[in-house]
């Protein structure tokens, strides 16, 4: 919230949140979510999961990431494959390493681009960012194109749209 940090950490851990920036954040929802005073945030947090659930954003993001089947630890004999250069991670393998990433040096050249093109693809959706936007639904207005989630606990309706920063087609 204009630029601070409300909940969890960077790089993913999680930090309690300042009870400062806390209050502020309760405060400015008031204006959205009609609930009483500490019950905001908690209703915004529903707002978030209904939204990432009912849209199916999380599934096709998850679909994506499992392209990925050899992680980069088999990605990379594919890539030499490609490169048409000596693999040199090959040469650091021992014996039961050898066993699991010999074999993907006898694929077809359609196979191994198949393999890098899937790693790189799944690699960018593991750090995507997602924008969850909540317009709350004025009365009488009967319909939007977005979706919307009825929250029971305010009697309030909220349109909602879930973007990414992955606006582009993997699929060629």
């Amino acid at each position: 919230m204009n630029g601070s940090l409300i909940f969890g950490g960077l790089g993913g851990g999680a930090e309690d949140t300042n009870l400062c920036i806390a209050k502020a954040f309760e405060g400015a929802l008031m204006s959205i979510i009609q609930a009483d005073d500490g019950l905001c945030t908690e209703n915004f947090l529903t707002l978030v999961a209904e939204a990432a659930h009912k849209s199916g954003v999380l599934d096709r993001l998850l679909e994506v990431q499992k392209l990925d089947d050899v992680d980069i630890e088999g990605a990379i004999h594919a890539y030499y494959d490609i490169t048409h250069q000596q693999c040199m991670v090959c040469t650091e393998l021992n014996e039961e390493q050898m066993k699991v990433y010999t074999p993907l040096h006898s694929v077809s050249l359609d196979e191994s681009l198949r393999v890098v093109k899937d790693y790189l693809i799944a690699a960018t959706v593991k750090d995507c960012s997602l924008m969850i936007c909540f317009r709350p639904r004025k009365e009488g207005d009967l319909g939007s194109v977005c979706n919307n989630i009825y929250l029971e606990s305010t009697k309030q309706t909220f349109d909602f749209k879930v973007g990414s920063d992955l606006h582009f087609k993997f699929f060629v």
